[in-house]
């Protein structure tokens, strides 16, 4: 969930061709997991143990408050590449060799 120190790392919304991309708010959230299980699960619920520990990007048309997000994408951000291993992606691929990395690491996914 977005945080105003989240605001501060990541700025302010971008506006490009009548859509917005920006970090979604708690209230943006039911509309971000609903597109997910659409786009994932065939309508199932797509949500998980690492959403709670993500921020979640929404992107849909400026100025429209409430409505449903076109596409989204979760944002993970790791202290260093061990915690990598905890990850989702860490799942299903072998991260060895990034857990190895210095310094900090965003993990991408559920575009």
């Amino acid at each position: 969930m977005s945080s105003p120190e989240h605001a501060r790392l990541f700025g302010s919304a971008i506006l490009v061709a009548g859509r917005e991309v920006r970090l979604a708010r708690s209230g943006d959230l039911p509309g971000v997991m609903d597109l997910r299980g659409r786009a994932f699960r065939q309508g199932v619920e797509d949500v998980d143990i690492h959403d709670a520990c993500s921020l979640h990007l929404w992107v849909g048309p400026e100025a429209a408050p409430g409505a449903p997000p076109q596409a989204s994408l979760r944002l993970r951000l790791h202290p260093d590449g061990a915690a990598l291993l905890t990850g989702y992606c860490a799942q299903t691929y072998d991260l060895t060799a990034l857990s190895h990395q210095p310094g900090a690491v965003l993990e991408l996914g559920r575009l």
